[in-house]
């Protein structure tokens, strides 16, 4: 059976809205994680959402290529998805195994090297599944057994982040300091950082702010490393199933990463 004729017309259209759909959600959640700041909490809130939508297309992308790969090109049926519902980390490991199995498992060994991929995984599952609307759950009397999503992203991945990527400057935090001093009496600071507590002076709106840069850069190029994985894998499924769809998530095979993470905007034109 020639794989490019046994696709309908229908089928490829949908292909092609669903990967349009998935390919720009990710772009713009990585996008909106490198604005974020503790001051903009919105910017990482969306970025979750978006993220998790389009990197849970993806994966269910992956698999439906997985599927036609091995039983004579067919689709699966619509109750397997149903079945994985919001589980990211489900379909993830399940990404892994489908690597494994075509002899291509390079694409994901970095990931597997490094914890920071599985916590962000875990998280996105998480927030996926039972996180969307922590706020309005908790103000209408839900009892969530998780903590609110960025508190968590704080307390998890940018805790490592930090530890491993900011650099302290002695001399510049003593010039940032002094200058909070001199106006500190006459300026009126009132925010939250992450963790929810009051940033209501402006040495500590200062000191807030220092991380704030390594924060969103590597925010962005771990969550860039996964979607990269994915992007490969589907390059590797799509060869022989029309429509060619890997295509849309070219700019997610990038293999520079010091040029990955300068990027500030990933919004993409994809038809």
């Amino acid at each position: 059976m020639n794989a490019i004729n046994s696709v309908t017309e229908e089928q490829k259209f949908l292909l092609c809205r669903e990967c349009s759909l998935a390919a720009l959600s990710i772009g713009d959640g990585l996008t909106l994680i490198r604005k974020y700041d503790f001051v903009k909490h919105g910017y990482a809130t969306q970025a979750f959402f978006m993220l998790s939508i389009g990197i849970e297309r993806l994966l269910k992308i992956i698999l439906i290529y997985h599927h036609r790969k091995n039983n004579n090109n067919k689709f699966p049926d619509n109750a397997v998805l149903k079945k994985i519902g919001h589980n990211i980390k489900s379909m993830y490991d399940s990404a892994i195994s489908i690597a494994d199995e075509i002899g291509n498992p390079d694409i994901y060994k970095p990931l597997k090297a490094d914890p920071i991929f599985d916590l962000i995984i875990d998280f996105l599952t998480d927030f996926a599944r039972s996180s969307r609307y922590y706020n309005l759950d908790i103000l209408t009397g839900n009892t969530n057994q998780t903590d609110e999503p960025l508190k968590k992203w704080d307390s998890t991945i940018n805790k490592i982040i930090v530890e491993r990527h900011y650099k302290h400057n002695p001399q510049k935090s003593k010039v940032t300091l002094k200058s909070a001093e001199a106006i500190d009496n006459i300026v009126n600071v009132s925010f939250y950082n992450e963790q929810g507590e009051g940033v209501n002076n402006i040495k500590d709106f200062y000191l807030e702010g220092m991380t704030v840069d390594v924060k969103q850069k590597y925010s962005m190029f771990y969550i860039y490393c996964i979607v990269r994985f994915l992007s490969n894998l589907i390059w590797y499924l799509d060869k022989n199933y029309y429509p060619f769809v890997s295509e849309y998530f070219s700019i997610f095979r990038l293999t520079d990463d010091t040029y990955i993470r300068k990027l500030k905007t990933w919004n993409i034109n994809v038809n």
